[in-house]
């Protein structure tokens, strides 16, 4: 019985032994654990902190880009406004440059209205009676002066115009020997 017992008490050391080897074990393995998750904790703490801090550095991301935007706006603003200003000295630009041309053309037909009055004069001077200023002018019939009928002869007629300019009485035609014709200052 005796060798009974120290079978028994062998088997419960061996049992024990192993038993308490899985619990050092386990309790090894518990420790470790506890010392990664502390880690782990102590990581997550920090992370969190940097999160927390992330908003932050988000608004100032924001407030930045606001800014910027603000800049960029009004450089826009200011651009369209220049644009605006440069368009309309264009539109000025045209419509002078139209009026300008439209007083050209008409100084241009008064002076050749004049120069034609000037050819239409006699060789002695006097200026072909065109009658009053209000009726129109008409090429058909030029028979007065032999010079005023050659000079129209190639031109069409004109049936209904402008009214013909008064002939100038500061300027008498002068028909040379030779057959070129000067005018001069009358005085």
């Amino acid at each position: 019985m005796l060798e009974l017992s120290l079978i028994r008490l062998r088997r419960a050391t061996w049992v024990l032994s192993v038993f308490s080897s899985i619990l050092l074990l386990l309790t090894a393995v518990s420790m470790i654990v506890a010392f990664q998750m502390w880690g782990m904790v102590s990581e997550t703490r920090e992370l969190a902190e940097k999160l927390g801090n992330l908003g932050g550095f988000e608004k100032r991301v924001v407030d930045r880009l606001d800014s910027f935007n603000v800049g960029v706006q009004s450089l826009i603003d200011r651009t369209n406004g220049r644009l605006e200003e440069i368009r309309a000295e264009a539109e000025r630009a045209a419509k002078l440059s139209q009026e300008s041309a439209q007083r050209i053309g008409i100084a241009t037909d008064q002076l050749e209205m004049r120069m034609n009055s000037f050819a239409l004069q006699s060789d002695d001077g006097e200026a072909i009676d065109f009658g009053p200023a209000e009726q129109p002018v008409t090429r058909s019939a030029p028979g007065r002066n032999a010079t005023a009928a050659a000079l129209l002869a190639g031109q069409p007629d004109a049936t209904q115009g402008n009214p013909a300019p008064q002939a100038s009485q500061s300027f008498r035609r002068t028909t040379n020997a030779d057959g070129s014709v000067t005018y001069e200052k009358v005085r």
